[in-house]
């Protein structure tokens, strides 16, 4: 076990040692984030691979292994040959990476305990919109998401609902939970190695850029938005579980929504990832390559900061080629272009929302009470309660009352169209909001919002 998580640690630091250094600033989020997953899911598997048809020789690392852990044989009693164990190193080292594992997991079972406490205490109201809960809380608590929960204070639904909901429901829709999953598990496993908890952080950037690129795509005026995550900043509150609004990276975040599109072609970077997944398995394969790997990373550590050298010297030298009136130029034209995306990107949403809301009169596929015709009779037969008043009085007659079928079935938007007294109106709109959900209408094979006129009607026998 010990050895695995050796070769797990070695994979996944010599594989996410070229991201930090040359893919960590790149535009390309979806891409990175790909990347960062598969570099943890590789050091989880290539590990447990079976490699040894690739080796020449005996692989040194191995042999060293099964050295350390071989009993010594000493002469004692007058020459009687008996085994006996010297002091084990290996055998501490085991005992104290296990007990590493245990306090890791049971500290991060005590901040999911706490994150689930978090969720469900103090709440106001939930409401669950497309799937996803909405916990909404009285306290001032910094607004986060985990798995299909969302958890914001009061005061951020009444005055900034938009933006936040829209951040949250892009950390939901891309499933960023899953992610935060297998990156605690990998804490958990290589609790000694910091490349693990520094993948930790990258990845979280990455899940916070591609969720501030669908705010800004929704149709949010990115000066607003920036404006409320430095106001946002001052919290504090964050979970490891979690992905929080208010994520401390801010000054990057504000620059990468203002960062031009990175070239598809620097996704070829990512090549250098393979490369080095490749000469790490290659070490642990062959002696030969083993003693060159540390040669070859040396080189491309070198080749790398030079690289990095040059590019901050050219970066730098334009800086001082641009003039003032060019800058502010090219900034007022992005403001412009950043605008006109904005006003047309909100035409669309309100375009496909007043669609979405649209209520029909006649579909291809008109809703059904479940059971049908015969079973909505049945249903107004037994639970229909004749009012005493109006029984007292003799009042009778028929209520007509509509309402609307959701795409989902349930009822809404219950009225009286025509009503006989106030008893038997208001009775005959208590069944009716009592229903069960219904089978939704369909319009060219999608379920749509539909208008349902129903009678009640209250007689003596």
């Amino acid at each position: 076990m010990l050895a695995y998580a050796i070769k797990s640690a070695i994979y996944l630091s010599i594989m996410y040692i070229p991201y930090m250094l040359i893919l960590r600033k790149e535009s390309f989020f979806h891409f990175n984030r790909i990347l960062l997953v598969c570099i943890m899911l590789l050091s989880l598997i290539l590990p447990l691979c079976d490699f040894h048809s690739l080796s020449i020789e005996n692989n040194p690392i191995q042999e060293g292994m099964i050295i350390i852990g071989t009993p010594t044989a000493v002469m004692e009693n007058g020459g009687n040959a008996t085994m006996t164990e010297d002091f084990n190193w290996f055998v501490v080292a085991f005992y104290v990476y296990i007990i590493g594992i245990v306090a890791t997991f049971i500290w991060k079972m005590v901040q999911l305990a706490v994150l689930y406490g978090t969720i469900h205490k103090g709440v106001l109201w939930k409401d669950e919109q497309y799937g996803i809960t909405i916990y909404c809380h009285a306290q001032d608590i910094a607004p986060f998401s985990w798995l299909n929960n969302i958890v914001i204070s009061e005061d951020d639904y009444n005055n900034n609902a938009t933006e936040i909901l829209q951040h949250e429901f892009g950390h939901i829709q891309h499933h960023h939970s899953f992610d935060v999953i297998l990156v605690n598990i990998i804490q958990t496993i290589q609790w000694w190695n910091p490349f693990s908890w520094l993948i930790a952080s990258s990845l979280c950037d990455v899940h916070e850029y591609e969720a501030d690129h669908d705010v800004l795509t929704s149709g949010v005026n990115i000066y607003q938005y920036q404006t409320l995550l430095i106001r946002k900043a001052v919290a504090n509150t964050t979970y490891t579980f979690a992905n929080n609004f208010n994520h401390s990276l801010l000054k990057r975040r504000i620059a990468m929504m203002v960062k031009e599109k990175s070239n598809p072609w620097m996704r070829t970077k990512a090549l250098l990832v393979v490369m080095m997944a490749t000469i790490t398995l290659c070490s642990f394969s062959t002696p030969e390559l083993h003693k060159q790997v540390g040669i070859i990373a040396e080189k491309m550590q070198e080749t790398n900061e030079k690289i990095l050298r040059i590019i901050k010297r050219i970066e730098y030298l334009q800086q001082l080629r641009i003039p003032e009136e060019k800058i502010a130029k090219i900034i007022a034209k992005k403001k412009e272009r950043t605008e006109k995306h904005t006003v047309e990107r909100r035409e669309t949403v309100k375009s496909n929302t007043e669609e979405t809301n649209k209520v029909f009169d006649v579909v291809d596929e008109m809703p059904e009470f479940p059971g049908g015709m015969q079973a909505l009779i049945q249903y107004l037969t037994n639970t229909v309660k004749y009012p005493e008043e109006s029984e007292s009085k003799g009042e009778q007659g028929r209520v007509i009352c509509t309402f609307v079928v959701e795409a989902d079935g349930k009822v809404s938007n219950t009225m009286i169209a025509k009503g006989v007294t106030p008893a038997l109106d208001k009775e005959a709109e208590r069944v009716v909001r009592s229903m069960p959900n219904w089978t939704p209408g369909k319009l060219n094979g999608q379920n749509v919002r539909v208008k349902y006129t129903l009678p009640v009607t209250f007689m003596f026998q």
